[in-house]
């Protein structure tokens, strides 16, 4: 045998033992998942992806596996993704289920927030994360920037060139590249936020329009308004004033330690787009950039 049949033959062997290393996860993942809905009387869903169009489509394809059911417990971990996106999901997962309880064992960032925003429990720990709801942008050289980012960029330039006859030319050449349209979309996509927090809220059945409306202004000034950066962490005790159904475990708590278990199962999964129950598995690379 060559040189080049040993290598070819050894490179077989080797992606033969990732294949069924990954198959033992997987089995073993999804007996923790059985276990965990045995133990809570329900149906649990991880979701650890961007928020996005697609997240609709494989989101059905595990409901429709899982089928009807009184409790559903959804695990997200997420850095964020499109607003309507994670109401579209709310409404998904409304339709097989009396209860939704929203898992937070590690971040749900953004379009997170928002989707758990309408759920029926929200459970976080002691690494819990949530972030600020605003809407972010892709610029060319530059990637994807929050809108108020580049909405205040773009206004002080503006400010600053009508107002000082030195620094001018300076700010006049920051406005010609960065286009009107590009600020009038991030003005757009801030305006419409508060709009998609109250639609989050109004996902859970029994909130009265009275409720939504209340509790949108108040967490309009904890998600929207005073945030400054996109990676604020903004933890569960900020919520807890503005009537939403927060459950905190302490370190301690068994609850939390099975939460614990079965999520660090999958903090090793190479793909970073996960969508898994004890009944299927969806899982692949997605590239960051657009």
């Amino acid at each position: 045998m060559s040189g080049s049949d040993c290598a070819d033959k050894n490179d077989e062997l080797e992606a033969g033992e990732v294949g069924d290393e990954e198959e033992e996860a997987l089995d073993s993942r999804q007996a923790a998942l059985e276990e965990y809905e045995r133990r809570y009387h329900c149906r649990a869903i991880v979701l650890d992806a961007e928020i996005l169009t697609l997240s609709a489509v494989n989101l059905e394809d595990i409901l429709l596996e899982i089928g009807d059911c009184k409790s559903l417990h959804l695990f997200l971990n997420t850095l964020g993704g499109e607003g309507g996106a994670a109401i579209r999901l709310v409404r998904q997962m409304r339709t097989r289920c009396e209860n939704l309880t929203v898992v937070v064992p590690w971040e749900a960032k953004s379009a997170g927030t928002l989707l758990l925003l309408g759920a029926d429990q929200i459970v976080t720990g002691p690494t819990s994360d949530l972030g600020p709801i605003d809407p972010q942008m892709w610029l060319e050289h530059y990637g994807r920037k929050p809108a108020k980012t580049i909405l205040g960029a773009f206004e002080r330039a503006e400010s600053a060139a009508a107002a000082d006859g030195v620094l001018a030319s300076f700010h006049a050449m920051v406005l010609e590249n960065r286009s009107a349209f590009e600020a009038q979309e991030a003005r757009e996509s801030l305006s419409h936020t508060k709009l998609e927090l109250e639609q989050s809220l109004a996902n859970r059945p029994g909130r009265s329009r009275e409720d939504v409306l209340q509790m949108t202004d108040q967490l309009q000034e904890i998600l929207i308004d005073v945030p400054q950066v996109h990676e604020a962490s903004i933890s569960p005790d900020q919520l807890n004033g503005a009537g939403l159904p927060m459950v905190q475990l302490r370190p301690q708590d068994q609850t939390w330690i099975d939460i614990w278990e079965l999520w660090s199962m999958y903090t090793q999964i190479p793909e970073n787009q996960v969508y898994e129950s004890a009944d299927l598995s969806i899982r692949f690379y997605l590239d960051p950039s657009p």
